[in-house]
């Protein structure tokens, strides 16, 4: 009887063998670089889901936003046995939301405010935070601006020009704008709708080479914005 049916079959058989053994084989080193991958990013503390870690093979594809941290996990699934280096990446797209559209009252209570003290200034004792009667003046005709919106926040910020300390000036202007915020109280404006700030003798409008300049750059600025009155103040 001859071999070669015999043969015949056992190549077949080897041949089918290996079909099913080596797809089968490449699964369970896909599936095992997978949990390893997801059990070492557990214990990175990084929270993944599943679906943000795709293993082909032996190579794994990261998903995450770019940065130091992003790149602290690459590198360290590269060094995951059986795991082909280096790591893909896949980048989030972080899309920023568009700040909210400004309220039409706040536009116009801005331009307003900011229309009305073009060429004005509210005028204190020398070296002092005490009103002048010259910027009580102006304060009243602001007070009546503010009262016409009566839901939105305004602002207030001081500048002194840069003569004399810098310390002492900055102290100044923050006191300036305090005293300012307590006038229009009361004058009837409520507290919750206005925040104080200063900033001594930075950011200066023209330069202070003379003293016309200087006088210039002693003001008070008042700028409305969509702060909720009473809401707390957040930081940029």
């Amino acid at each position: 009887m001859s071999q070669w049916p015999l043969i015949g079959v056992l190549v077949l058989g080897f041949a089918g063998l290996l079909t099913y053994c080596v797809p089968h084989a490449a699964r369970q080193i896909q599936q095992d670089i997978q949990a390893r991958t997801l059990r070492a990013l557990s214990d990175a503390k990084a929270a993944y889901p599943p679906d943000w870690v795709v293993v082909d093979g032996r190579d794994v594809t990261l998903t995450g936003v770019s940065g130091p941290a992003f790149d602290s996990l690459r590198d360290m699934v590269g060094r995951i046995p059986g795991v082909r280096a280096p790591v893909h990446a896949k980048m989030l797209d972080l899309l920023v939301p568009p700040p909210p559209p400004i309220p039409p009252e706040v536009t116009k209570l801005d331009a307003d405010l900011t229309k009305f003290m073009e060429g004005k200034t509210v005028r204190f004792d020398v070296a002092a935070e005490t009103l002048h009667p010259e910027g009580k003046l102006v304060l009243d005709q602001v007070a009546r601006i503010m009262a016409t919106a009566p839901t939105v926040s305004v602002e207030i910020t001081g500048y002194t020009a840069n003569d004399g300390d810098l310390s002492f000036n900055l102290d100044l202007s923050k006191r300036r704008a305090a005293t300012v915020k307590q006038y229009l109280m009361a004058k009837g404006i409520k507290a919750d709708r206005m925040t104080t700030d200063g900033f001594g003798s930075a950011r200066p409008i023209v330069t202070n080479d003379t003293p016309e300049n200087r006088a210039k750059n002693r003001r008070i600025e008042f700028h409305a914005n969509s702060r909720v009155p009473g809401a707390p103040i957040t930081t940029p």
